[in-house]
């Protein structure tokens, strides 16, 4: 007689993206200003067949993908930086790393194969504030 283990989640897809909090535009030679102040923030998403899992997904991103992963991160303290456009036009960002991905709620059959009972995508800020341009 084959018993099926108990459900859970699994994280598949993963990789690190941003989430722009604000970004400048420019032209060459121009310097760029980017300020984020202390108590801004950027809420990441959790999409598809959720139907409650909220917390539960969180939960295991936070176990399976990055311990600082979270639904919300908040500056504690003010930031800024400039940088001058090299090229004829480019860009300065300020934001969130974030750990982006597909999630899966299922269990193994009997036969070992992953069966998917739900399934939905996340982008989860880790680290806030970050500078980058291009």
């Amino acid at each position: 007689m084959c018993v099926a283990p108990d459900p859970g989640y699994a994280y598949v897809g993963r990789s690190i993206t941003h989430i722009d909090w604000y970004r400048a535009y420019g032209t060459k030679g121009l310097p760029l200003t980017v300020t984020i102040n202390s108590g801004s923030s950027i809420t990441g998403t959790i999409g598809g067949q959720v139907s409650g899992d909220i917390g539960a997904i969180l939960a295991g991103a936070k176990a399976q993908v990055d311990a600082s992963i979270a639904l919300t991160k908040t500056v504690s303290a003010s930031a800024s930086t400039t940088w001058t456009v090299p090229t004829a036009s480019g860009w300065l960002a300020v934001g969130a790393l974030t750990q982006s991905g597909n999630w899966q709620y299922g269990n193994y059959d009997c036969t070992g194969r992953w069966v998917v009972q739900r399934s939905g995508s996340y982008a989860l800020p880790t680290l806030m504030p970050v500078f980058y341009h291009s």
